[in-house]
């Protein structure tokens, strides 16, 4: 349980460690977007926050991916990109499901993803707000 529980934790400061570096990728274009711009400028600045956190979940989801498959959770990288995915998400569709042993590391994982999916709709109401409210 502790080897779970402390792969688990490495995981999320890796995936907080990704979240940070697209947080800051997004606010520093902050700096320089105003609402006075041409609307299809300030449409354009919302996808590109939504791509670079699409971006960032997917990188942050693979990294859980290549662990699932070094500990053998899972028989293939697609299979462990699914599973990761799903458990991300806090789908679980619970068509993959993995051995007892590791339950506790996709349970973290879930909990990582719901924190990781607020960082990011706090970042994209930030990015509405800057382009469309803000004086």
């Amino acid at each position: 349980m502790i080897q779970n529980i402390s792969i688990s934790l490495a995981l999320m400061v890796i995936t907080c460690f990704i979240h940070t570096i697209a947080s800051r990728l997004i606010l520093n274009r902050f700096r320089k977007w105003t609402n006075k711009s041409h609307p299809i400028k300030r449409l354009l600045r919302i996808d590109l926050t939504v791509t670079i956190l699409i971006l960032a979940v997917l990188l942050e989801v693979i990294v859980w991916s290549v662990v699932y498959l070094k500990i053998n959770v899972v028989n293939s990288f697609e299979e462990a990109l699914y599973f990761s995915l799903v458990t991300f998400s806090t789908l679980g569709y619970g068509d993959i499901v993995i051995a007892d042993t590791y339950r506790l590391i996709a349970a973290m994982q879930a909990a990582c993803g719901v924190i990781i999916f607020g960082w990011s709709t706090a970042l994209l109401i930030a990015s509405l707000q800057k382009n469309y409210i803000e004086k």
